[in-house]
């Protein structure tokens, strides 16, 4: 919750001081390369400051370039980098008496980031991620069926290798299967996976 900052304040957001500090506060390696596995924003981060020094572009016009736009979205389908419409953005509630909302002090600047109170829920305003690269993509349900139909193989967005890559689950330390790949958990909704299958093939 820290790694945010308030919509208004997008266009003057220095994400390179941000990328400096969070690098050099993060600077030891939890383990030796290749020993253990956990999810890391920061290392997200640090990948999309890898493609932006190979592309010679924004992390956010790279994707936009070779991922949005090839998907050619439909009317009433939306995925972008931007938050376009504020009054109709979805936004964090919680439970104003809940323990989320006690902690919540601890983490972000409650006098700026909280918008109002409605009875017992308390309202956060539009707020961007600091780093695109871990989680800035915004957009509205249609837009990402569409993507995750591309990306499943519905068409030719992506070649066979990287679609294998993103699909097929990953090793970990001693050649343990984790229970993900390059881009997907992979997993059961009450030991049944052909839900979320059928909601994909019909949402085409």
């Amino acid at each position: 919750m820290r790694w945010v900052h308030l919509a208004e304040e997008h266009a003057d957001f220095d994400k390179a001081q941000f990328v400096g500090e969070v690098l050099r506060s993060h600077n030891r390696l939890k383990s030796e390369p290749g020993r253990t596995y956990a999810y890391s924003n920061v290392g997200y981060l640090l990948l999309g400051e890898v493609i932006e020094k190979v592309s010679g572009q924004a992390y956010t016009e790279y994707v936009e370039q070779h991922l949005i736009r090839p998907l050619r979205l439909r009317d009433g389908e939306t995925l972008a980098f931007a938050i376009t419409r504020p009054h109709d953005h979805a936004r964090g509630y919680l439970e104003r008496w809940g323990l989320l909302n006690l902690a919540l002090g601890f983490f972000i600047d409650r006098d700026r980031h909280i918008d109002a109170r409605s009875g017992r829920w308390v309202q956060l305003r539009n707020l961007y991620v600091n780093g695109a690269a871990y989680g800035g993509l915004i957009g509205n349900a249609r837009g990402f069926a569409r993507y995750m139909q591309a990306l499943l193989g519905r068409d030719d967005y992506l070649s066979p290798a990287i679609r294998a890559l993103l699909l097929t689950p990953a090793h970990g330390p001693r050649a343990m299967e984790l229970s993900r790949s390059e881009g997907w958990f992979f997993g059961n909704l009450k030991k049944d996976d052909t839900s979320a299958r059928r909601f994909l093939r019909d949402s085409a």
